[in-house]
């Protein structure tokens, strides 16, 4: 009986160190993504956008910040990311309307993002995509050059 005190002395030993090594993943993914992203197409339920409307909206990631401009508004977000889950994680939290996160999953090939979400308080989606009949948006990017 007496086994389990050292053993979970040792099993929270462990976790600390793997708390530390989750954060170093954050950081090194957000630092993958800042930059600023041209919009190359939009998807909204298997319905591609027209490219005159996807060709105005540019993303900018600074931090863990994210503002979505279009013409001559803007609107910012927080993001939080999990690059460690298949695939990675990002939750859009608006400064305006903390109440309304958006759950999402990314996909990043260098300077090409894949982003998806769904608003609404709805289930994230499984796949970095937009099914036809879908509420979920999908966001294709490429990274502009300094």
């Amino acid at each position: 009986m007496k086994w389990y005190i050292p053993t979970l002395a040792l099993a929270a030993g462990r976790l600390v160190p793997a708390a530390r090594a989750d954060d170093a993943d954050v950081k090194k993914g957000l630092e993958k993504l800042q930059g600023t992203w041209k919009v190359e197409s939009i998807t909204v339920g298997g319905n591609k956008a027209p490219k005159e409307a996807a060709e105005k909206i540019t993303l900018v990631v600074a931090g863990d910040k994210i503002t979505v401009k279009d013409g001559e508004k803007n609107e910012e977000a927080t993001i939080k990311i999990d690059p460690t889950k298949k695939p990675p994680t990002i939750d859009f939290t608006p400064v305006k309307d903390v109440k309304n996160t958006a759950l999402g999953l990314y996909e990043l090939d260098g300077d090409n993002l894949k982003l998806c979400w769904i608003k609404d308080g709805k289930a994230r989606p499984t796949a970095v995509e937009s099914k036809e009949g879908s509420e979920v948006v999908l966001f294709v990017l490429k990274r502009e050059k300094k």
